[in-house]
């Protein structure tokens, strides 16, 4: 078994597409080429080297299945909240690259930039991987399986299988309690992916003081669920001005209804922190505003 990670080497997961590995070898490659590199060229030629054996390997069907099979597959790596400088910007800059493409999909499929989002929260190489994958192989039908499968082998590279360790992880990284993700991984590293997972939560919670956190956290994901439903409940009556209402108040509005006399239909004004009232003249003039601003 050899002792170098090939998929190290480009900073992608084991498992990843052979269309990603390109991606990975070509952005790589670009940002060692020594007409963009600044830094020590012998370091650049070094590492271009490295890279070019690497894919050597995983570029080759045949070779990399050799490859594959020589390797302890129920091995564990260190997660590291922050990320490799390397892989970031020589990733990121190949997403610009895919940005003109990549926004004309976003216009026919309009989940994809939340879908993006959520990746990259949890890694630059999942935002890369993903871009990249749904691009090559332009299966956008697939696009939500394939960003759970996506999302799915990079966590388990770091916590294990079990699914209520890697929902916890997830959540840990959502909220940006990092720390704790790390701790995790050094714990499942040791005990194993058969470990009673309330032992290794409720540990973690107590260590890193989570129960008020999770509390909040709760609270802004039914917020945001509540967002979502209503927005989506706009969009499909067209006419639901207490929707509109109920998202105004939902994204931290305060809404008043003013009558100017008996007869007359009030104006609603909408308030929030320090900015200035927004009046509008009727239910309907604010509910055409809703549909336009707040989904």
């Amino acid at each position: 078994m050899t002792s170098i990670n090939y998929y190290a080497v480009l900073g992608v997961v084991p498992g990843t597409e052979d269309v990603v590995i390109r991606a990975a070898y070509r952005a790589l490659a670009q940002r060692y080429h020594p007409d963009r590199w600044t830094g020590n060229p012998v370091f650049a030629h070094q590492r271009t080297a490295e890279i070019n054996i690497a894919y050597s390997v995983l570029g080759d069907k045949e070779k990399r299945d050799a490859y594959d099979k020589q390797q302890d597959e129920s091995s564990q790596h260190a997660y590291k909240p922050e990320e490799s400088e390397e892989f970031t910007q020589a990733f990121d800059s190949a997403i610009l690259q895919l940005e003109e493409r990549w926004g004309i999909a976003c216009q026919i499929y309009g989940d994809l930039p939340v879908i993006r989002k959520n990746l990259r929260t949890i890694s630059h190489v999942l935002e890369f991987s993903y871009i990249t994958l749904l691009l090559e192989t332009r299966a956008f039908s697939r696009r939500v399986s394939i960003a759970t499968e996506l999302e799915r082998r990079f966590l388990e590279r770091f916590f294990g299988t079990n699914n209520e360790i890697i929902n916890y992880a997830r959540d840990l990284i959502f909220t940006n309690q990092r720390g704790a993700a790390k701790e995790l991984n050094r714990l499942i590293e040791v005990v194993g992916s058969d470990v009673d997972p309330k032992l290794v939560i409720e540990k973690l919670d107590a260590q890193f003081f989570l129960k008020d956190h999770w509390a909040k956290f709760t609270l802004e994901r039914q917020r945001r669920a509540k967002i979502v439903y209503l927005s989506q409940r706009l969009r499909s009556s067209g006419g639901d001005y207490f929707a509109a209402a109920a998202l105004a108040e939902a994204l931290e509005y305060k809404l008043d209804e003013v009558s100017a006399a008996f007869f007359k239909s009030p104006e609603v004004h909408l308030y929030k922190s320090n900015a200035p009232v927004q009046k509008f003249a009727n239910r309907e003039v604010f509910l055409a505003w809703a549909r336009n601003s707040l989904i």
